[in-house]
């Protein structure tokens, strides 16, 4: 039996992984279609792919179920609030102006397609780190950014590693069961 610490890690791991594989299929989805050249793929393999993004979502609405039933059981002793100080939110809508910039400057071409929407994903999820943080009970304002920065740092490697993990799943599991029924 597990401890309940350690099965809230397990399903925001499972959360994460599953989120993480959604976004990147719908990315992949949209490149598809947003393709010039565009070329259809094989029938099957948007089957795989609708399937994929089901089970995903199931998985990651179990998670979401789960990790309520336990934080519900088994409350964190958070002190803390849900609120960021005017002067912190301020900074970051400065930075996230000065990383677009910074994005621009850099690549004129793929600036709005790629730059923009990726920058503006990234300090959300930094505010919603911080937030997190704030709720930890964290006071001091150069703590609370800096384990808000591990935190979010933290966030996309699990959601990445989970990605890798499911990849390596999908390609030991399904694709002997795909080369089978492509046999049929």
């Amino acid at each position: 039996m597990m401890s309940p610490k350690s099965q809230k890690r397990l399903w925001w791991l499972v959360l994460a992984a599953g989120c993480g594989m959604i976004k990147l299929i719908v990315f992949f989805m949209i490149q598809v279609l947003a393709e010039e050249k565009h070329i259809d793929p094989p029938y099957n393999s948007w089957i795989m792919v609708l399937l994929m993004l089901a089970a995903n979502a199931f998985f990651a609405a179990a998670a979401v179920n789960r990790l309520k039933k336990l934080y519900k059981e088994h409350p964190e002793n958070w002190t803390g609030q849900w609120q960021i100080q005017l002067n912190e939110l301020m900074a970051i809508v400065t930075m996230m102006a000065l990383t677009l910039w910074l994005c621009s400057a850099a690549r004129q071409h793929d600036f709005l397609r790629l730059w923009v929407p990726l920058t503006f994903k990234l300090w959300m999820l930094y505010v919603f780190a911080l937030f997190l943080v704030r709720r930890m009970g964290e006071e001091s304002v150069l703590r609370r950014w800096y384990k808000a920065f591990w935190c979010m740092l933290a966030s996309i490697v699990v959601m990445y590693v989970g990605v890798v993990l499911e990849v390596i799943l999908v390609a030991c599991v399904l694709g002997p069961l795909v080369a089978a029924f492509a046999r049929l």
